[in-house]
């Protein structure tokens, strides 16, 4: 864009002093109007501010008032224009004023000096100072002071309120009966009421962040912890009856009521606890518990009652039953006072004719004991002793009679058995000889198979003893040779005494020789046929082989097999011989059904894993091998603790006899012996047995 110069005017130039003039009144007229600028937008500002704001000479005279005063202190300006200070402050607390104004005309900046000041003709005000000094510049003395007042009444109210709340709260716990206690999310009591710090003995600092290790029982302790985690995890309450045993204190009974603690947002923060001492009352019920049953034993050891029946027209019309007849027959004395003809219905069918003959034989004066059975309220038939004594009246006729009712069932059933005993006894004979044959044979069998582990053990030792022999005899019979090889190359050789003495020499180390290799051959004989197996594959065959057995004994099979074990060198017809004799012991353990769990894995020994088992070929499992398990485990009834060293003896069994021969384990810990492995036999916690067998990969 192109510039045009200004066009000459026709007025007069003014004088240079003039224009000078000129200028300095507009700069200062310009410098003015900015203060005037900033004073007016804070007048703006205090005038509708919402903290009360007024000012004070330094003698402490209120020389401004905005409206928000007015509102706070109940005061208008004209009312508290060039008066002092003092004139907010009731007269006992003016002191208080003196002490502010020689604060702020030391230069000092109060901030949030609270205060309850007065407000006619309403209460009290409580408000927040915040005074500042008024100077002209930095360093000059100080003019006044600024003071801005806050009505903190509403907040003061309700943190009162809060005070009074928690108070209230902290009283109400601290004097309820029951036990109260909270803890954080890792289970460490952060609150604890008085009666909970009692029943502990400790007091509240003692009691904060401890947990229940501290203060109970492990096992006690333990379940604490459990139910405190179950209402963290599942955000619900849980609510119980368990036992409590406070440090050196009983165990008692107590009630427990079990809540997670919520934050702001919801989230749980940790767990309250209230419970309270039903210790009384359980004892109470377990009381009247223990009476009723001596009650109830006692009404079933009567096995007697006494009873009575009216004749009217020569026919009994009523009956009065003693309490007694609740234990042998099952019915009450009232049960029979409203069905009148109830002792007749609960006769035996096939029994009632007799028991209406006795009736009749009680009429014409004639009594004899009847035994006879009856029908008990469950079902059961049970058998009486019916004794009968008769009561006449002045004519001499029988008008009612008293009867004795025992209950000799077990008496009936033991005749009943002996009958029975008898005439299995006398048709038995051919039975029991035929046992004794049995039994002669089973011990010959048993005999035959003592003989065949003596002959294996021995073999077993021939072979050990030829291997330790062949080291020992061998090399020297080689030496010998060898010497007669050379002897018979000397001119000495040639001589027929020399030569035959050589000759025999020869024949007999040549024999010595051979009986050697035998004994090698023999030894050899007791080798395993070792080649590296996958366990895994080892395994399936005798589960496989016994699946019925276990279908059939309603056992169920959990398989555990890690995936790509290592291979182990093993005889594997041995192994599996060892293992379907493990799985038949689980079998035979598990008589009602059961779980029979086999897992497989591979590892490396820690530190305090190492084993020092007598193993055959002296090798030993240390820390850090690298090895292959198997483990089986079953539900069965476990092994007795004082059985548990014998385990390995031949012939020694903890099944029933006729259950198994106490060769099985002695065979198996051989072969694995001869394995380089390890077998550990031990009771579960839980229930039943686990078996570890390891191998060193």
């Amino acid at each position: 864009m192109a510039h045009s110069r200004p066009k000459p005017t026709s007025a007069k130039p003014r004088p240079r002093g003039q224009a000078r003039k000129t200028r300095s009144i507009r700069a200062a007229q310009k410098a003015e109007a900015g203060p005037k600028a900033i004073l007016h937008q804070l007048a703006v500002v205090v005038q509708h501010s919402d903290d009360a704001i007024f000012s004070l000479r330094r003698d402490g005279v209120i020389n401004s008032w905005n409206p928000a005063a007015e509102r706070i202190f109940g005061r208008t300006a004209a009312q508290v224009m060039g008066q002092s200070f003092h004139v907010l402050f009731p007269p006992e607390r003016r002191h208080e004023c003196d002490g502010i104004l020689e604060r702020l005309r030391r230069g000092e900046h109060l901030s949030r000096y609270e205060l309850m000041l007065p407000r006619p003709p309403g209460p009290p005000v409580h408000v927040a100072l915040t005074l500042s000094p008024i100077r002209t510049r930095p360093g000059t003395p100080v003019r006044g002071a600024a003071i801005i007042a806050r009505d903190n009444s509403e907040q003061k109210r309700a943190e009162e309120k809060l005070r009074q709340s928690e108070a209230f709260y902290h009283s109400l716990v601290e004097n309820l009966p029951q036990y109260i206690f909270r803890k954080e999310l890792d289970l460490r009591f952060s609150f604890a009421n008085r009666r909970f710090c009692q029943l502990l003995g400790r007091s509240l600092e003692e009691v904060t962040g401890r947990t229940d290790y501290d203060f109970f029982p492990p096992e006690l302790a333990a379940k604490y912890q459990e139910d405190d985690r179950r209402v963290i995890q599942t955000g619900e309450a849980f609510e119980t009856v368990e036992i409590n045993q406070p440090p050196g204190g009983r165990k008692i009974y107590v009630h427990v009521c079990k809540t997670p603690i919520r934050d702001a947002a919801g989230k749980i923060i940790g767990v309250q606890g209230i419970f309270w001492d039903i210790t009384a009352s359980r004892e109470a019920e377990e009381a009247l518990r223990q009476s009723e049953e001596r009650y109830r034993t006692l009404l079933n050891s009567v096995t007697d009652y006494i009873y009575t029946v009216e004749f009217r027209d020569g026919k009994p019309f009523a009956t009065r039953h003693g309490p007694g007849c609740l234990a042998v027959t099952g019915y009450s004395p009232e049960d029979y006072a409203e069905a009148p003809y109830l002792w007749y219905l609960m006769i035996h069918p096939e029994d009632r004719e007799k028991v209406v003959r006795m009736l009749d034989q009680i009429r014409a004066g004639h009594t004899e004991p009847l035994e006879h059975r009856i029908i008990h309220r469950d079902g059961s038939v049970r058998w009486v002793r019916n004794t009968q004594v008769p009561r006449r009246n002045e004519k001499g006729e029988v008008v009612a009679y008293d009867g004795l009712i025992s209950d000799i069932t077990e008496r009936k059933e033991a005749e009943e058995k002996l009958r029975q005993a008898n005439l299995e006894l006398s048709t038995s004979r051919d039975q029991l000889m035929k046992a004794l044959q049995d039994l002669n044979k089973s011990h010959e069998e048993l005999k035959a198979a003592q003989m065949l582990l003596i002959r294996a053990e021995k073999m077993e030792t021939v072979g050990r003893l030829a291997a330790g022999l062949a080291h020992e005899v061998k090399n020297p019979l080689a030496i010998l040779l060898s010497g007669i090889e050379y002897l018979d190359g000397t001119a000495a050789a040639k001589l027929e005494d020399v030569k035959m003495v050589l000759e025999d020499m020869r024949v007999a180390l040549t024999r010595a020789d051979g009986v050697i290799r035998s004994l090698l051959d023999f030894a050899a004989s007791q080798e395993l046929g070792v080649k590296p197996e996958n366990l895994n594959t080892v395994i399936e065959q005798p589960l496989a082989l016994m699946r019925h057995d276990f279908s059939k004994a309603g056992v169920q099979v959990v398989k555990r097999l890690a995936p790509d074990l290592p291979l182990v060198p093993m005889d594997r017809n041995k192994i599996e011989q060892v293992l379907v004799n493990l799985f038949m012991n689980a079998l035979q353990a598990m008589p009602e059904g059961g779980v029979l769990t086999v897992t497989t894995r591979s590892r490396t020994l820690g530190l305090r894993e190492g084993t020092t088992a007598n193993v055959r070929g002296g090798e030993r499992f240390h820390p850090g091998n690298q090895v292959v398990e198997v483990e089986i485990e079953d539900t069965g009834i476990g092994i007795p603790a004082e059985m548990m060293a014998r385990l390995y003896e031949p012939f020694f069994t903890t099944k029933p006899a006729g259950k198994g021969t106490g060769l099985g384990l002695a065979v198996s810990k051989k072969i694995l012996e001869m394995h380089g492995a390890d077998i550990h036999i031990s009771n579960r916690v839980e229930g039943g047995v686990q078996v570890v067998i390891t191998f060193k990969i």
